[in-house]
């Protein structure tokens, strides 16, 4: 083997011999430093699933909570928007005399029902 190396301002050949010894030396030291990047590199992928996995945990509970939120705000909305056409004093609303017309969601919206007089309020 030959090993450039320098001295100072001299740049040096240096004939070292292969020997059996060296070799399998060599060989062991390069086996026992792959083991180790794998090693390291399999923690690096444990941490990070289990970062995952722990970030997982916490977002779960917080999304399902925020699509309750969301789902509550909608029907807030939906009752409102019914609220408002329920209304007697809006303006450019049919009304037929007997009382609102409101479609009936069990039917997908194809039945009408009629409220009373007395339930129309704003």
């Amino acid at each position: 083997m030959r090993q450039l190396f320098c001295n100072g301002s001299i740049w040096l050949l240096q004939m070292r011999v292969a020997t059996p010894y060296l070799v399998t030396v060599q060989k062991k030291r390069k086996e026992r430093r792959e083991k180790e990047r794998t090693e390291k590199k399999e923690k690096n992928r444990d941490g990070k699933e289990n970062r995952k996995k722990t970030l997982l945990n916490f977002l779960s509970p917080l999304r399902s909570a925020t699509v309750q939120c969301l789902h509550f705000f909608r029907f807030l909305l939906l009752r409102q928007k019914d609220f408002n056409n329920r209304c007697p004093f809006q303006k450019n609303v049919k009304k037929p005399d007997i009382g609102l017309v409101r479609k009936n969601p069990i039917n997908n919206g194809t039945a009408t029902e009629y409220l009373p007089i007395k339930e129309r309020f704003c």
